[in-house]
């Protein structure tokens, strides 16, 4: 828990299909924001068209482009501690 609290972390998800999305970033963003996780606001889903012979296509290496910079951006603007502990802290 202590690895998630407090931490800027972008969603990154890769699919068969664009037709999962909702359903990966949905129950991502559910679980890191029950251990503490600063999420940002959008998420980066790949799929296999976003790939040529293992190798990232234009729009995958731009999303993950975008994820990381918006990670980077809300670990610079975070300033401590938001809120009260997260379930997963409760009882601890």
């Amino acid at each position: 828990m202590e690895a998630l609290r407090d931490t800027p972390v972008a969603i990154v998800a890769m699919g068969a299909s664009e037709h999962h999305y909702l359903g990966a970033e949905r129950h991502l963003r559910d679980v890191l924001a029950f251990f503490g996780a600063l999420v940002v606001p959008t998420a980066a889903y790949l799929s296999a068209r976003d790939f040529s012979d293992g190798v990232a296509g234009e729009r995958a290496a731009d999303e993950l482009d975008a994820a990381i910079a918006s990670a980077l951006a809300l670990a610079r603007a975070a300033i401590g501690p938001l809120g009260p502990p997260p379930l997963a802290a409760r009882g601890h």
